[in-house]
């Protein structure tokens, strides 16, 4: 991708060029690198559509300035990463787009360490990890500058871990891990979905039940107390955020009364993109999920292939064992209720109530949201009567990722650089 068409990655990146900077704590006047704005006005020739005048203007950068202050409340453990290659670029005096893909390195780098700790950690669902990991949307958010790319290593690794306490035995050392990574995982993108999760670690793997309550209890309360903390910490950042939205025509107070009083109201009318039918939205969520680049949202073509790989790993490929009609429910439970919390949670910051409609303000929710938590949907639909190895599948899913991989980048190509 050329510099800053990554969706949302100019915000993400002053984001982090703070945090490089020693800046964790957000700022409700956020300070940008000397060199922001003529980068992102140099960039913006590159972006052009029938939306956007030929010549760029600074005019163009009220999106972005909006995007920074959001980025503003984010754990800042999330940018680490990517702070840790713009730090090394300014020691070395590189340019900013130097650090820029440098950050994006740092990023794709973490990540696969993650994914290869993840594959280590339970090599029974390799074949769906490594077809969720090699989807284009996966990738594109992986090796950009983003909180995401933190957020979509340490779901799969969270995963894993659990996977494997139900598969073997594990040593309290082990379990001490996964406490932590489960607080540094729930801050970044507020990853609640997590902690019911918790619970499918089985009770055997502690000494009693009271060990077992205590850890559970433990990792709720810490990472509530860490949200509630960084909460407090930024509560300048997003007094000028929810200042910014009332501005431009968000209200969060009323947005919110809204969802708690008329939710069904708010999920029918801000599905619907516009009027569009349910069914086409479904499709574009779908392309969403599977591959789309910049914040444009522009497709890679015939991604719908590649779903059927995906469902196809987790439904026939993962050796494990079966889980009991409960824990189906529970994973199923926390992929709706998250995916409904990311429904309520855009609508409150970018929704409005128009013509007696609740609509999202712009693009509202994406595929790409879901990456995270998708894993607990495919393992509920996942079966024990007829598997395949995931040695077996993984064959088809190397070759559907490099065949989809190869697309993307002839898409991203023939688009930049014609």
């Amino acid at each position: 991708m050329p510099p800053f068409q990554n969706g949302d990655e100019p915000a993400h990146f002053v984001r982090a060029w703070q945090v490089s900077r020693g800046q964790f704590r957000g700022s409700a006047n956020p300070e940008t690198p000397p060199e922001y704005l003529a980068a992102m006005l140099q960039t913006y020739p590159a972006i052009e559509t029938d939306a956007f005048p030929a010549q760029p203007d600074a005019r163009l950068l009220a999106p972005y300035e909006w995007s920074v202050l959001q980025t503003q409340v984010y754990w800042f453990a999330a940018y680490l990463p990517a702070a840790a290659a713009i730090r090394v670029a300014s020691l070395f005096h590189l340019s900013l787009f130097a650090a820029l893909h440098l950050a994006r390195l740092a990023n794709a780098a973490v990540f696969l360490a993650a994914l290869f700790l993840a594959l280590r950690a339970a090599p029974q669902v390799r074949s769906l990890l490594g077809a969720l990991a090699l989807m284009p949307m996966t990738w594109i958010v992986a090796a950009s500058v983003s909180a995401d790319s933190l957020t979509y290593g340490l779901s799969f690794l969270f995963f894993a871990m659990i996977l494997r306490s139900r598969e073997e035995e594990v040593s309290r050392r082990y379990l001490g891990w996964l406490l932590a990574l489960t607080i540094v995982l729930v801050p970044c993108k507020y990853s609640l979905w997590a902690l019911p999760l918790l619970a499918l670690v089985p009770a055997h793997q502690f000494a009693n039940g009271r060990r077992r309550a205590a850890w559970l209890a433990s990792a709720v309360l810490i990472s509530l107390v860490v949200i509630g903390a960084w909460r407090g910490i930024s509560a300048e950042p997003l007094a000028a955020l929810q200042a910014a939205a009332t501005a431009r025509g968000n209200d969060f107070s009323a947005n919110a009364a809204m969802v708690a009083s008329h939710p069904w109201a708010v999920l029918r009318d801000t599905t619907s993109f516009g009027g569009i039918s349910r069914l086409l939205y479904l499709r574009t969520m779908l392309r969403q999920f599977g591959g789309v680049f910049g914040w444009m949202l522009l497709p890679i073509p015939h991604t719908f292939f590649y779903l059927p790989v995906l469902a196809a790993a987790a439904i026939f490929g993962l050796e494990l064992r079966p889980f009991r009609a409960g824990e189906r429910l529970l994973l199923a439970g926390v992929f709706l209720a998250a995916a409904l919390a990311t429904y309520a949670a855009l609508y409150v910051i970018d929704g409005m109530y128009v013509d007696g409609r609740a609509v999202f303000r712009t693009a509202g929710v994406q595929g790409r949201y879901f990456i995270p938590y998708c894993l607990a949907g495919l393992l509920a639909v996942s079966q024990s009567r007829i598997k395949l190895r995931s040695s077996d599948l993984m064959p088809a899913v190397l070759a559907a990722g490099t065949l989809f991989g190869m697309v993307a980048i002839w898409t991203i190509y023939g688009y930049f650089y014609p």
